[in-house]
Protein backbone atom coordinates (compact mmCIF):
# COMPACT_ATOMS: atom_id res chain seq x y z
CA UNK A 1 0.00 0.00 0.00
CA UNK A 2 1.35 3.43 -0.94
CA UNK A 3 1.93 5.98 1.83
CA UNK A 4 -0.85 8.31 0.57
CA UNK A 5 -3.31 5.42 0.43
CA UNK A 6 -2.27 4.27 3.89
CA UNK A 7 -2.85 7.73 5.38
CA UNK A 8 -6.31 7.95 3.73
CA UNK A 9 -7.17 4.51 5.06
CA UNK A 10 -6.10 5.44 8.61
CA UNK A 11 -8.08 8.71 8.48
CA UNK A 12 -11.14 6.79 7.34
CA UNK A 13 -10.75 4.31 10.22
CA UNK A 14 -10.31 7.12 12.73
CA UNK A 15 -13.47 8.85 11.47
CA UNK A 16 -15.40 5.57 11.51
CA UNK A 17 -14.46 4.66 15.07
CA UNK A 18 -14.23 8.10 16.67
CA UNK A 19 -16.25 8.03 19.94
CA UNK A 20 -18.29 11.08 18.85
CA UNK A 21 -19.35 9.38 15.60
CA UNK A 22 -19.51 5.68 16.52
CA UNK A 23 -22.09 4.90 19.17
CA UNK A 24 -21.55 1.15 19.23
CA UNK A 25 -20.40 0.33 22.79
CA UNK A 26 -18.59 -2.81 21.56
CA UNK A 27 -16.31 -0.69 19.36
CA UNK A 28 -15.52 1.97 21.98
CA UNK A 29 -11.91 0.79 22.50
CA UNK A 30 -11.17 0.42 18.79
CA UNK A 31 -10.45 4.14 18.35
CA UNK A 32 -7.85 4.07 21.15
CA UNK A 33 -6.24 0.96 19.66
CA UNK A 34 -6.02 2.56 16.21
CA UNK A 35 -4.51 5.79 17.55
CA UNK A 36 -1.99 3.87 19.68
CA UNK A 37 -0.93 1.72 16.73
CA UNK A 38 -0.77 4.74 14.43
CA UNK A 39 1.38 6.71 16.88
CA UNK A 40 3.64 3.73 17.40
CA UNK A 41 4.01 3.19 13.64
CA UNK A 42 4.77 6.85 12.95
CA UNK A 43 7.27 7.01 15.81
CA UNK A 44 8.92 3.79 14.67
CA UNK A 45 9.38 5.33 11.21
CA UNK A 46 11.04 8.35 12.83
CA UNK A 47 13.25 6.05 14.92
CA UNK A 48 14.29 4.15 11.79
CA UNK A 49 15.36 7.38 10.12
CA UNK A 50 17.24 8.55 13.21
CA UNK A 51 18.97 5.22 13.86
CA UNK A 52 19.61 4.11 10.29
CA UNK A 53 23.38 3.84 10.79
CA UNK A 54 23.22 2.22 14.23
CA UNK A 55 22.67 -1.45 15.02
CA UNK A 56 20.02 -0.93 17.73
CA UNK A 57 16.78 -2.92 17.36
CA UNK A 58 13.84 -0.54 16.82
CA UNK A 59 11.80 -1.85 19.74
CA UNK A 60 14.69 -1.18 22.15
CA UNK A 61 14.96 2.55 21.44
CA UNK A 62 13.41 4.91 24.00
CA UNK A 63 10.93 7.16 22.25
CA UNK A 64 10.36 10.40 24.13
CA UNK A 65 7.21 11.13 22.13
CA UNK A 66 5.62 7.78 23.01
CA UNK A 67 6.66 8.37 26.63
CA UNK A 68 4.84 11.72 26.49
CA UNK A 69 1.79 10.08 24.96
CA UNK A 70 1.53 7.34 27.62
CA UNK A 71 2.23 9.84 30.40
CA UNK A 72 -0.63 12.05 29.22
CA UNK A 73 -3.04 9.13 28.69
CA UNK A 74 -2.56 8.09 32.32
CA UNK A 75 -3.04 11.71 33.39
CA UNK A 76 -6.29 12.00 31.43
CA UNK A 77 -7.64 8.79 33.03
CA UNK A 78 -6.42 9.85 36.48
CA UNK A 79 -4.43 8.20 39.25
CA UNK A 80 -6.77 7.16 42.04
CA UNK A 81 -8.26 4.10 43.72
CA UNK A 82 -10.71 3.88 40.80
CA UNK A 83 -7.85 3.59 38.30
CA UNK A 84 -7.12 -0.03 39.10
CA UNK A 85 -10.53 -1.06 37.75
CA UNK A 86 -10.03 0.91 34.51
CA UNK A 87 -8.59 -1.33 31.80
CA UNK A 88 -7.30 1.65 29.78
CA UNK A 89 -5.31 2.75 32.82
CA UNK A 90 -3.78 -0.71 33.15
CA UNK A 91 -2.86 -0.84 29.45
CA UNK A 92 -1.27 2.63 29.41
CA UNK A 93 0.51 1.99 32.72
CA UNK A 94 2.11 -1.11 31.16
CA UNK A 95 3.02 0.82 27.99
CA UNK A 96 4.52 3.65 30.05
CA UNK A 97 6.66 1.34 32.19
CA UNK A 98 7.75 -0.58 29.09
CA UNK A 99 8.81 2.65 27.35
CA UNK A 100 10.67 3.94 30.43
CA UNK A 101 12.50 0.59 30.73
CA UNK A 102 14.04 1.20 27.29
CA UNK A 103 15.83 4.22 28.75
CA UNK A 104 16.39 3.26 32.40
CA UNK A 105 15.23 -0.04 33.94
CA UNK A 106 15.62 1.26 37.47
CA UNK A 107 13.30 4.21 36.82
CA UNK A 108 10.91 1.77 35.12
CA UNK A 109 10.86 -0.32 38.31
CA UNK A 110 10.14 2.83 40.35
CA UNK A 111 7.21 3.79 38.11
CA UNK A 112 5.94 0.22 38.26
CA UNK A 113 6.03 0.42 42.07
CA UNK A 114 4.43 3.88 42.31
CA UNK A 115 1.66 3.02 39.83
CA UNK A 116 1.09 -0.46 41.26
CA UNK A 117 -2.41 -1.46 42.39
CA UNK A 118 -1.17 -1.71 45.98
CA UNK A 119 0.36 1.79 46.02
CA UNK A 120 -2.61 3.40 44.27
CA UNK A 121 -4.90 2.27 47.08
CA UNK A 122 -2.84 4.21 49.66
CA UNK A 123 -4.29 7.43 51.08
CA UNK A 124 -1.26 9.46 49.93
CA UNK A 125 -1.77 8.67 46.23
CA UNK A 126 -3.50 12.02 45.59
CA UNK A 127 -0.23 13.81 46.42
CA UNK A 128 1.66 11.62 43.94
CA UNK A 129 -1.09 12.20 41.36
CA UNK A 130 -0.73 15.99 41.75
CA UNK A 131 3.04 15.82 41.36
CA UNK A 132 2.60 13.58 38.30
CA UNK A 133 0.09 16.05 36.84
CA UNK A 134 2.49 18.99 37.09
CA UNK A 135 5.33 17.12 35.41
CA UNK A 136 2.96 15.74 32.77
CA UNK A 137 1.82 19.27 31.90
CA UNK A 138 5.44 20.19 31.16
CA UNK A 139 5.85 17.22 28.82
CA UNK A 140 2.50 17.83 27.12
CA UNK A 141 3.14 21.52 26.52
CA UNK A 142 6.90 21.56 26.02
CA UNK A 143 6.56 23.32 22.67
CA UNK A 144 4.76 26.33 24.18
CA UNK A 145 5.90 26.59 27.80
CA UNK A 146 8.45 29.24 28.60
CA UNK A 147 11.42 28.47 30.83
CA UNK A 148 9.67 30.33 33.66
CA UNK A 149 6.50 28.23 33.32
CA UNK A 150 8.56 25.02 33.34
CA UNK A 151 10.32 26.14 36.53
CA UNK A 152 6.98 26.98 38.16
CA UNK A 153 5.40 23.60 37.24
CA UNK A 154 8.56 21.83 38.45
CA UNK A 155 8.44 23.70 41.78
CA UNK A 156 4.77 22.83 42.27
CA UNK A 157 5.36 19.20 41.27
CA UNK A 158 8.33 18.97 43.62
CA UNK A 159 6.31 20.38 46.53
CA UNK A 160 3.68 17.66 45.99
CA UNK A 161 6.45 15.07 45.76
CA UNK A 162 7.85 16.34 49.09
CA UNK A 163 4.44 16.00 50.74
CA UNK A 164 4.05 12.54 49.21
CA UNK A 165 7.44 11.47 50.61
CA UNK A 166 6.28 12.39 54.13
CA UNK A 167 3.12 10.27 53.88
CA UNK A 168 4.24 7.38 51.67
CA UNK A 169 4.53 3.84 53.01
CA UNK A 170 7.27 2.87 50.54
CA UNK A 171 10.74 2.28 51.99
CA UNK A 172 13.47 4.54 50.60
CA UNK A 173 10.82 6.72 48.94
CA UNK A 174 13.05 9.81 49.22
CA UNK A 175 15.78 8.25 47.02
CA UNK A 176 13.20 6.90 44.57
CA UNK A 177 11.52 10.30 44.09
CA UNK A 178 14.90 12.09 43.84
CA UNK A 179 15.97 9.71 41.06
CA UNK A 180 12.64 10.12 39.25
CA UNK A 181 12.88 13.93 39.42
CA UNK A 182 16.44 13.81 38.07
CA UNK A 183 15.36 11.45 35.28
CA UNK A 184 12.40 13.70 34.39
CA UNK A 185 14.81 16.64 34.06
CA UNK A 186 17.12 14.64 31.75
CA UNK A 187 14.18 13.64 29.53
CA UNK A 188 12.89 17.24 29.50
CA UNK A 189 16.28 18.40 28.34
CA UNK A 190 16.20 15.88 25.47
CA UNK A 191 12.72 17.00 24.52
CA UNK A 192 13.53 20.70 24.64
CA UNK A 193 16.67 20.15 22.56
CA UNK A 194 14.46 18.68 19.81
CA UNK A 195 12.29 21.81 19.56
Amino acid sequence: MEREEYIKHIKKLLKTYHPDLCHDENLKDTYNEITIKLNMTLNNLEDKKAKINENIPENKIFNVFMFRYYLSKIQSIGISKNSISNKDFIIFRDFLVSEINKNDKRIGEYFSLLLSDKNITNESIALFANAYANYTSIFQNYYQYSEQTVKQCTRIGDSYFNDYIKKSEIKEINEIIDEIKQWFREIMEKLYNQR
